[in-house]
């Protein structure tokens, strides 16, 4: 296979069963479901106005610091730290 750029953190394998995922700047816990949307959706569903410009990934406005597990994006995606995740 081709290997990803130094630069470009390398993508986690696909959720394959739900989730619980912590908006932790907003106190707020939502279960995500594979094939459920994107998180930015999730958090929308949950009550939170979370910052987003494009909503396709390319922007990076969503950008937020992962604490702990790891996020997989699509092919489009302006990520970029390992440690960072687009909602």
């Amino acid at each position: 296979g081709v290997l990803p750029p130094a630069s470009t953190p390398a993508e986690p394998p696909a959720a394959t069963e739900a989730v619980t995922v912590t908006f932790a700047r907003y106190d707020r816990t939502a279960r995500w479901v594979p094939g459920g949307g994107t998180l930015l959706e999730l958090a929308e569903s949950a009550g939170i106005d979370a910052p987003h410009g494009c909503r396709s990934g390319s922007c990076g406005t969503c950008a937020a610091r992962v604490l702990s597990g790891a996020a997989s994006h699509g092919p489009v995606s302006a990520v970029r730290a390992a440690d960072q995740a687009l909602i």
